[in-house]
């Protein structure tokens, strides 16, 4: 039962994690080109 749950988790959480990752990202380069811009 916990490894059926642990690998759904992980299913789950891997996407979350690289949706996360995408959002860090994008909101560094927005905030860097914004300071870079005057």
């Amino acid at each position: 039962m916990s490894k059926v749950s642990n690998e759904a988790n992980n299913f789950i959480m891997a996407p979350l994690a690289q949706i996360k990752c995408k959002i860090k990202r994008c909101v560094y380069l927005v905030h860097f080109s914004c300071e870079k811009t005057p």
